[in-house]
């Protein structure tokens, strides 16, 4: 009892400084946009947001995937740019069994998009018009990381059309938000403390203008050591890294979908949903255990799970085979069913 008094008063003085540190963001954002002549160039986003519809055509662009129509079809989700390169393995050991298709958000993840471009439901929207767009009613979808909050959305808003899902290093979206370490020492001695700064609204509108490329050189480095890269995918996965754009909108996403202090709500939207999951774990992962993917089981009609051994965060860049084999696996038992 007394832990948990603790850990509840650590958490409010938290977001106390946090709202402390949020006004004087708030303030230096507010001079800087006076200085800088950004009033103008807000007006003109807001009239381009204005008339945002959720479908193919107002976001579309050139997708690159080998299809047939006998294929089942797959969606990758993921959270940030670079979608298609981190699913590029996965799709090559599977893609003689279904048709793979990484979603990419270009016009949500522009760093100049609005709020409502963030929201679940317009994400996930979008993910049904893509399958809409390539004729395909009935569809399953492998979610990565973050990239579960729109997966399981999407399942619960089209609970028809979402056949299964795979998740990838994750649980459950309220259990994820829920074991945050939003303890002082979680806060001040952890990557946590990045996030958190994320939740306050002006932040990466406010410091991304500033940052150089050797800025972001410790994020790139940091982001990559979770992957086995050759040269020729060192080189792209930089280029898109080293853009302040990927950084902004992977920022604006995890404020605005994942934000404990502006979803409450929404988070309790996330319970169970209608169909089978696999959850694909990595025995090394450091942001989600054995014990919350069991404890996610509770939410879903049938569960599954994958334990990728000598793996991190990225199964399925790391053993894209393994995760492959488990997917076709678990596809087939399910149709079978």
């Amino acid at each position: 009892m007394m832990h948990k008094f603790v850990k509840y008063i650590e958490t409010i003085c938290i977001f106390v400084i946090s709202l402390f540190a949020e006004t004087s963001l708030i303030i230096f954002h507010c001079v800087w946009k006076q200085y800088a002549g950004r009033d103008a160039r807000s007006k003109e986003v807001k009239n381009e947001t204005s008339n945002y519809q959720d479908s193919l055509v107002a976001h579309s662009h050139e997708y690159d995937f080998h299809w047939t129509d006998s294929k089942p079809l797959l969606l990758c989700i993921s959270v940030g740019p670079d979608a298609p390169l981190l699913w590029s393995r996965l799709e090559q050991s599977i893609s003689h069994s279904f048709n793979v298709v990484p979603v990419t958000f270009e016009k949500h993840w522009n760093q100049n998009s609005s709020r409502t471009n963030f929201q679940l439901k317009t994400l996930a929207n979008y993910c049904v018009d893509v399958a809409a767009s390539l004729g395909v009613k009935d569809f399953s979808i492998v979610a990565h990381g973050m990239g579960i909050h729109m997966a399981w959305k999407v399942q619960q808003l089209y609970p028809k059309r979402v056949q299964k899902l795979i998740i990838i290093s994750a649980s459950h979206p309220s259990l994820s938000e829920e074991v945050q370490d939003l303890t002082w020492k979680g806060i001040m001695f952890s990557s946590q403390r990045y996030r958190c700064l994320s939740y306050l609204p002006y932040f990466s509108d406010f410091i991304f203008p500033f940052l150089s490329a050797e800025d972001l050189q410790y994020f790139r480095d940091l982001t990559i050591s979770n992957c086995s890269l050759d040269e020729e995918q060192l080189v792209e996965v930089k280029n898109q890294l080293g853009s302040k754009g990927y950084y902004h909108s992977t920022i604006n996403y995890l404020r605005n979908v994942s934000n404990p202090l502006r979803q409450l709500e929404s988070r309790l939207d996330f319970g169970r949903i209608s169909c089978p999951v696999l959850f694909i774990i990595g025995d090394s992962e450091g942001t989600v255990s054995f014990e919350d993917v069991c404890y996610s089981g509770q939410f879903v009609e049938k569960f599954h799970c994958k334990i990728i051994e000598n793996c991190k965060g990225f199964p399925h860049w790391q053993y894209a085979e393994q995760v492959g084999m488990a997917i076709s696996s678990f596809l087939s038992e399910m149709a079978a069913t």
